[in-house]
Formats: C-alpha cells, sequence, structure tokens
C-alpha cells in the first residue's frame, strides 16, 4: 500500500540496509505433508512438528551462501515464506535475472532434501525502487496461483512456464467483450453449456505449439478428431490458432 519512502529508507539503514539496491521478492509456497511421523510427535505432546520443519527450513535458506545482510526473509503466513533479494544497483539486468535463477534453484536443491513437504518457488521482477517490492511480490505470487490453475504444484516455476496464462489474464475488455465472449457464446450448445472436450482440444494444440501429433500423444485424443474439432472451431467463430498466432492466443 502507500508506504512513506523516507521513513523505510531510514528504517533500512538502521539495520545497515542499503535502501537504492535493486530488488526482487522470491516467494516460496510450501505444502507439508500430515504423515504418521507427524501425527505420532503431535500426539505425544512434543513441539508441534510443521514448526520445527518451518524454522529449521528458514535457518536453512538463511544460510544460503546466496543470501546476505542486505537480503531479508521471513515467514509472512503458515505456508508462504518471503525472500527479497537485493542485487548491486548497477548490475547488469539480464545478468540478475540469471543470477535469480541460480538462487531459486538453490533453494529447490536445499528445499527437495525434506521428504515431508512438496513446494513451489516463483520470483517477481526485479524493481528498483522500495514501492516497487510490492509489485514484485504481486507477480510471483501470480505465477504461484496461475502454476497451480495449470497443474504444475511443485519446484520451480518461471513466467515462461504460465506464458499463456499471464498474458490472458491482462487482456483488455475491450478484446473479452469484442473478441472472446462472441466466440464463447458461438460455442455454447442449446442447453448453454460449452463443449469442453472440444475447447480441451484446441487448447492442447496450441500447448503443442499447434502441432497434432504432439496434441495427440499429450490428450491422448486421436489427431484426426483434434482436427476435425479444430475446424468446427474455426467454423464457429473464425478462430484459426493453426495459421494464424493472434487466434492461438485468443484460443488459449
Amino acid at each position: 500500500s502507500n508506504i512513506d519512502k523516507e521513513e523505510s529508507e531510514k528504517l533500512l539503514a538502521s539495520f545497515d540496509m542499503d535502501p537504492s539496491l535493486l530488488r526482487s521478492v522470491i516467494c516460496i509456497r510450501l505444502n507439508i505433508y500430515q504423515n504418521n511421523y507427524f501425527n505420532i510427535n503431535l500426539s505425544l505432546g512434543y513441539r508441534a512438528s510443521f514448526e520445527e520443519l518451518k524454522d529449521e527450513i528458514l535457518k536453512e535458506i538463511m544460510e544460503s551462501d546466496y543470501i546476505t545482510s542486505q537480503d531479508m526473509v521471513a515467514m509472512k503466513t503458515s505456508s508462504l515464506i518471503i525472500v527479497i533479494k537485493s542485487f548491486q544497483m548497477k548490475s547488469d539486468i539480464k545478468k540478475a535475472y540469471k543470477a535469480l535463477d541460480v538462487i531459486t534453484q538453490n533453494l529447490s536443491d536445499s528445499l527437495g532434501k525434506y521428504s515431508s513437504l512438496s513446494f513451489s518457488v516463483a520470483y517477481g521482477s526485479i524493481v528498483p525502487t522500495l514501492k516497487g517490492i510490492r509489485t514484485s511480490y504481486k507477480e510471483a505470487e501470480e505465477i504461484l496461483d496461475l502454476a497451480q490453475e495449470k497443474g504444475l504444484k511443485s519446484g520451480i516455476i518461471t513466467l515462461e512456464d504460465v506464458f499463456f496464462e499471464s498474458s490472458y489474464q491482462k487482456l483488455s475488455p475491450q478484446i473479452i467483450n469484442k473478441i472472446l465472449d462472441p466466440a464463447l457464446d458461438a460455442l455454447r450448445r442449446k442447453d448453454g453449456t460449452l463443449p469442453f472436450d472440444m475447447i480441451d482440444s484446441c487448447q492442447a494444440f496450441v500447448d503443442a505449439c499447434m502441432n497434432l501429433s504432439l496434441a495427440s500423444e499429450r490428450t491422448h485424443v486421436h489427431r484426426n478428431t483434434i482436427s476435425v474439432r479444430l475446424e468446427k472451431l474455426k467454423n464457429l467463430t473464425g478462430l484459426d490458432p493453426a495459421n494464424d498466432i493472434k487466434d492461438a492466443l485468443l484460443v488459449k
């Protein structure tokens, strides 16, 4: 929300932190399995094993070779860890993003040691101001949410993994009202339902980079069936993802 720039800079300075550095937010979403080990410990009256594990994970992250005194690590919720990673102001932005990939891989490797949890990791844009940290955090969280909707629930999630999903989330109302809604209306059956088998096949075709054979292999639907559904989509809506990249995005 609204932040006092001067007050924030003073607060960081009090911890010997440089407010002028570039920063990016890394979000780590945890899913701890409630297996017999935890249940037995809890029933015996031990300190909650969930909290012990989270404390151990936080400690390991803070002791990583990639985390410096200019970085911040905190547990935002019971299942979400936030890492605010800093970079020198004069850093080459392309190299900084490559460094982020290395850092998230390191964090993933560390978390992979724990058999009692699954996790997903994503980062937001590198921003030059303290106010931009909120935007970076929102981006990282959105990537995790989109990945979960897509079925990518664990490991490192990059913006490239949810590129289509992120793109169509930001479509203008004009595109939605003028093109997408009429296309959906054209596809509706008489009872108002949508032919999701056709829609799923067309989406799988786009996901397979307009490769019929690959789409068929991934969906276990015969390529001829997918081809027929694509032709029906074209006849009903005018959308032709096989021959127009714009239509491929709209189909997605």
